[in-house]
């Protein structure tokens, strides 16, 4: 290489390294002058979330305590204690205080952040649930993008939000206690739920929360289809719920499926469900022919008190008229073969 060349060479060397620690040096006094916005929105993640120390969360929970003392024990709403005997945080209380921080200024939460709080304490903890139990059993006002009682405030699936310390949450009654003497006994239901369907939440006069082109129209839901339709055997259901159920399921007071009450559930259920509810059955009554266990519960009754006994099999009385055959399976629409479960 000639001398014309090496002087070119290292005159482009020389501009590279002013041109590198030029930059360098404008990086660090962008940095210096904090200007971190841009790189912390870049690189953040729940790893880097600024979670409360322990004094942060005792002084949450003392904080929540005093409204709940003012507002919410009146109302049945319960708070959960902060700590266990062996000095283990209570993960619903845990919870609580992650959403109450800086209350009333608090922000919308997501479960993958309450998650990561939650791996502090719990390392192998993957579902944290406890929000959601908060609210719909607790009483606590937490709305939940999942549940959609949230759209109002734009909060999304896997998102939570405290509402308030000193409302419980619509609909919440701790007993569900209604005045069965009082005649307007379904307006009262109604209200005690906050006039939204028990199982989907869609509320009375407003778009439904899954047909959003049709507006909510509440009716009387049978908890228990094979019990008559009245006070203690009623929750409120939309008209998207109700209907679809085709008395097939048994409800709890919180519009959640805990039975089957019509056997073609199992008729319509994959093999291999069919084979595993015919296993359970058959150790349950020891492979007996059906009509030798209806003989011997029947034997049994006539012979008995007519008070319950507890020993004779589970098996239902046999009604006093023929029950009406369900309609043809080409009656129920596609989308409305089971109520919507959140």
């Amino acid at each position: 290489m000639n001398t014309r060349a090496k002087r070119w060479m290292i005159g482009w060397t020389a501009a590279l390294l002013a041109v590198a620690a030029w930059g360098q040096q404008t990086a660090s006094q962008t940095l210096a002058g904090g200007d971190l916005a841009a790189v912390a929105g870049a690189t953040s993640d729940a790893s880097q979330l600024a979670f409360p120390s322990d004094a942060e969360i005792q002084q949450t929970y003392d904080r929540i305590a005093d409204f709940h003392g003012k507002h919410l024990e009146e109302l049945g709403v319960k708070l959960p204690q902060l700590r266990k005997a062996s000095g283990d945080y209570v993960l619903s209380a845990l919870t609580l205080v992650y959403l109450a921080r800086g209350y009333p200024d608090v922000k919308t939460v997501s479960k993958s952040e309450l998650t990561q709080f939650m791996r502090q304490y719990v390392p192998e903890i993957n579902d944290v649930q406890q929000a959601r139990h908060l609210a719909a059993q607790g009483g606590w006002y937490i709305l939940s993008g999942t549940r959609k009682d949230g759209r109002d405030l734009n909060i999304q699936p896997g998102e939570y939000r405290l509402i308030s310390l000193e409302k419980a949450y619509p609909g919440f009654n701790s007993q569900r206690r209604v005045d069965l003497s009082s005649p307007d006994f379904w307006e009262q239901l109604k209200a005690s739920y906050g006039y939204r369907c028990a199982c989907c939440g869609s509320k009375e006069g407003e778009p439904n929360f899954n047909w959003p082109d049709t507006l909510t129209v509440l009716q009387k839901g049978h908890m228990d289809p094979t019990q008559p339709l009245g006070p203690g055997n009623l929750i409120p259901q939309c008209v998207k719920c109700n209907q679809p159920a085709r008395d097939f399921w048994v409800f709890d007071d919180k519009g959640r499926v805990v039975a089957v009450a019509n056997p073609q559930v199992i008729e319509r259920s994959s093999e291999s469900i069919q084979f595993r509810v015919y296993e359970k059955l058959y150790r349950k009554y020891g492979g007996r022919d059906p009509a030798e266990i209806e003989d011997a519960a029947a034997a049994h009754a006539e012979e008995s008190e007519p008070a319950e006994d507890l020993s004779a099999p589970e098996i239902p009385a046999e009604p006093a008229a023929p029950v009406a055959p369900i309609e043809e399976e080409e009656q129920i629409p596609d989308e409305l073969d089971a109520p919507v479960l959140f």
